[in-house]
């Protein structure tokens, strides 16, 4: 099931949720501080140490920029949101990616086991398992962090180089 083929031990992933996008680009009040001095700590840690990447899902993107869309505010405003966030990352080493077969059957297999578990949330969980190099998935979701479901299927996985933190924190 893991998505990385390389066996680099020094590889690292970091993967960013949708509520760290939307908290550092659109949010207020201790959301955007604490989701900025994170992001601005992964992007120094990119910097420092190339076997270091982050990660942002396909789906954590799709629901950035729905949040956007349907977000009552100018035009304007919408389109300064987006250019910052692709400024945000022109000149950092990230990763815009995909879900992979082994990511899409991991997160029914985490559904099937705990449905309260929104399902784009799942995916990105599963995103970030199934990458052998993942070390952390900054969110703060409540209902993913700490989740024994989530530990357990971690857990099951053969390969992975570490565990994966999920947490508000890197």
């Amino acid at each position: 099931m893991p998505q990385s083929e390389t066996q680099n031990q020094n590889e690292q992933h970091i993967y960013i949720d949708t509520v760290y996008l939307i908290h550092y680009l659109m949010g207020n009040g201790d959301e955007v501080s604490r989701a900025r001095k994170q992001v601005k700590r992964a992007k120094q840690m990119v910097e420092r140490n190339s076997d270091i990447h982050v990660k942002i899902p396909f789906v954590a993107t799709g629901e950035f920029i729905n949040e956007i869309c349907y977000n009552n505010m100018a035009q304007t405003e919408k389109s300064a949101i987006i250019a910052k966030f692709f400024d945000l990352f022109r000149d950092t080493n990230i990763d815009f990616i995909p879900a992979k077969a082994g990511a899409f059957r991991l997160a029914a297999q985490i559904k099937d086991r705990d449905n309260r578990l929104d399902d784009t949330d799942i995916l990105i969980v599963a995103q970030a398992l199934c990458d052998i190099h993942s070390t952390c998935l900054l969110t703060n979701d409540p209902k993913l962090i700490g989740s024994r479901t989530i530990e357990q299927a971690g857990e099951e996985i053969e390969g992975r180089m570490r565990d994966l933190k999920i947490s508000e924190t890197i």
